[in-house]
């Protein structure tokens, strides 16, 4: 350590008086990358010390190794990262240099096509010459950067499957991962992939563990003997977790468990995850998953200073939200509370369900509202990387129930019962002609926007036989109508109507709203779809009007009313027959019978 500090001090002292040649510069960064000793002062100066030299004297090992070191250190230096991009451009690399070049920049989620088209092109001229780690590199790279290329992943597969004796555990996870990310269905080399996995089994970390089934999932590949391993693989090391944080009782080791909670709650949360997309037995797999998780919750609400399940401000109580335009609360069920989320209202949370759960649009965040509402005796509501509690989202322009929970231990409890696809939730819908009235469900596989290479298409598709992620959409009622009124001259909204109660089976981003619009009956409102935009309805006509779930120590179940502003949309239709039209009158009067 002494003798790391001696170095930076030197290396950072008087930049002016050093005269590092590239090569001094390049072994510096790389040594301490090597040693894992972070030191972000020293590396901006190597960067700015490069630069001044506009990277003239950097040849191919010297771009390689750098960009490896600041990738590997999570050094963001964008400057410098574009620089070295740009003299890649002018070089010839080695097999190796191409692999960790490749790994460095999609590390640093630094997506340069230039540099990645010269990488693509130079190994496929040299794939002989790679090993497995660079192999696997190169086409986990491509798929981190969302960049399909074919002639590459197709030559990188074949020559896979020559190396696949020389792939270690990590090797195999990630070149499945990187297969299922770009919906390469490549059975030779899957099967294979499965026959290594097995083989070494016991050598998978957790993470790798769920990035497999990850993968067999997306890519609807079901090998029974590997997933059976992988699932007492994974039950072996939960009880282990489980075993080590009930042990953590010193100050230093809970420091620990914070760093544990980055790789052990996404990874259990998407094991069980696949394992549910899979219709798999989750006898064994989940009551470990969640002792591990619930366990690690109460460590967690120990570390924030307690496990507070009370509420925390006077003038918010349950069933307050007799406003349409503000939140409140629907229901108060410890360690679980469910919320009022009003149109117009924005929800952010991580992706650690699967799937794309970003910002949906401009407008007030709940998020924010939770921080002030109940940050004050609630650690988890000022926690951004637990999404401050808030357990889905719901679209901006969606109203109604929203589910958030008050510790950490009935977070990680409820994640699991989302996985497990456990969680009951309902919605009532609006949406153009008449739909079949009959009682079905719509099993339509779908690919989120961020599930498809580039990620700029921002909706929901239908995805080709044996891809996508499995969707279910139970048609529960509906009810035909007609609009009451004569159209307005020019008007190109048609007459026929659907109100529909809608139960979710699974939780696709947008999935009511594709699987409707799959079906030629868009929501109302919902111009992104295909519907035609309408006066008389002020906003997508989607509202979550009910969300219940059981966890191991409580249960909810809570239902939101439909707000005025849909209702009023409603006054102007009536129904085609008689049982049409008492369906219609209960959602006029806000989801409840006459």
């Amino acid at each position: 350590g002494a003798a790391l500090r001696r170095i930076q001090s030197t290396g950072t002292a008087r930049p002016g008086k050093r005269d590092f040649a590239a090569q001094g510069l390049t072994n510096m960064a790389w040594a301490f990358a090597v040693l894992r000793y972070s030191d972000p002062p020293l590396l901006n100066a190597i960067a700015t010390r490069a630069m001044a030299n506009s990277l003239g004297d950097y040849g191919s090992q010297d771009v390689a190794n750098t960009s490896w070191a600041f990738a590997a250190l999570s050094i963001a230096q964008e400057p410098f990262i574009e620089a070295l991009a740009a003299r890649s451009l002018h070089l010839d690399f080695s097999a190796q240099e191409l692999g960790n070049t490749a790994w460095a920049f999609a590390v640093m989620a630094y997506r340069d096509e230039p540099l990645l088209d010269l990488i693509a092109l130079q190994a496929l001229s040299s794939l002989d010459e790679f090993n497995a780690k660079g192999l696997c590199n190169t086409v986990w790279a491509f798929a981190t950067c969302s960049v399909t290329n074919k002639p590459l992943i197709d030559a990188v597969s074949s020559a896979s499957l020559q190396r696949l004796p020389e792939f270690k555990a990590r090797d195999i996870s990630h070149t499945a991962w990187a297969l299922a990310l770009l919906r390469e269905v490549n059975a030779p080399l899957l099967e294979e992939l499965a026959c290594a996995a097995c083989d070494q089994i016991s050598e998978f970390e957790l993470q790798g563990l769920s990035n497999f089934a990850w993968s067999c999932a997306t890519l609807q590949f079901v090998d029974e003997p590997l997933l059976d391993a992988v699932a007492a693989a994974a039950r072996q090391n939960l009880v282990k977790r489980d075993s080590d944080i009930a042990d953590a009782s010193a100050p230093s080791t809970l420091v620990s468990i914070s760093s544990l909670t980055s790789e052990l709650v996404p990874s259990t949360v998407a094991l069980v995850q696949a394992f549910c997309s899979l219709s798999l037995d989750l006898t064994s797999l989940l009551p470990a998953a969640r002792s591990a998780l619930r366990r690690l919750g109460g460590a967690r609400d120990a570390m924030a200073g307690g496990n507070a399940l009370s509420g925390n401000a006077d003038d918010i109580v349950e069933g307050t939200n007799n406003s349409d335009t503000e939140p409140g609360i629907l229901q108060d069920s410890p360690p679980l509370r469910v919320l009022w989320k009003p149109p117009g209202w924005t929800v952010n949370v991580s992706s650690r369900q699967g799937g794309y759960h970003g910002k949906a649009g401009s407008g007030p965040e709940l998020s924010n509202w939770i921080v002030e509402s109940f940050g004050g005796m609630h650690p988890i509501a000022l926690d951004a990387a637990a999404s401050h509690g808030l357990l889905h989202r719901l679209d901006r322009d969606t109203s109604g129930a929203i589910l958030w929970a008050m510790n950490y231990e009935g977070f990680y409890d409820a994640l699991l019962q989302f996985a497990s696809n456990s969680v009951h939730k309902r919605y009532v819908c609006l949406c153009y002609g008449w739909l079949n009235n009959q009682p079905r469900l719509i099993n339509k596989p779908l690919i989120e926007p961020s599930d498809g290479p580039g990620g700029s298409q921002p909706l929901t598709t239908l995805a080709a036989e044996g891809l996508g992620k499995p969707s279910r959409t139970e048609i529960c009622k509906v009810a035909n109508l007609l609009h009451g009124e004569e159209l307005q001259e020019g008007e190109a909204t048609p007459c026929h109507f659907s109100l529909v109660e809608v139960r979710l089976h699974s939780g696709r981003r947008h999935q009511i709203r594709a699987h409707l619009a799959s079906e030629g009956h868009p929501l109302v409102g919902d111009v992104a779809y295909g519907a035609t935009p309408t006066a008389w309805c002020p906003r997508l006509f989607l509202h979550a009007h009910r969300v219940s779930l059981s966890l191991s120590s409580a249960s909810a179940d809570a239902r939101a009313a439909l707000p005025e502003d849909l209702r009023g949309a409603l006054r102007g239709l009536r129904g085609a027959e008689r049982a049409d039209e008492v369906l219609l009158e209960k959602w006029r009067r806000g989801g409840y019978a006459a």
